[in-house]
């Protein structure tokens, strides 16, 4: 990750109103991080063969 990602976690606390105590800063920074990185894999889009929101569904189905 870079030195932007404090910035940015400090600038969407302050947007979003919510205070936390700077004992828990750091661990709440590191699962920022976390999240940051689960989420860039939606960055990257699935071949249609790959993707299961376009597998035809069969039988069951109203």
């Amino acid at each position: 990750m870079n030195d932007t990602d404090a910035a940015d976690f400090q600038a969407l606390l302050r947007i979003a109103g919510i205070a936390i105590p700077p004992d828990r800063i750091p661990v709440m920074l590191d699962a920022y991080r976390h999240w940051l990185a689960l989420v860039a894999v939606l960055d990257e889009p699935m071949p249609m063969a790959e993707e299961p929101a376009a597998a035809p569904r069969f039988g069951g189905a109203a």
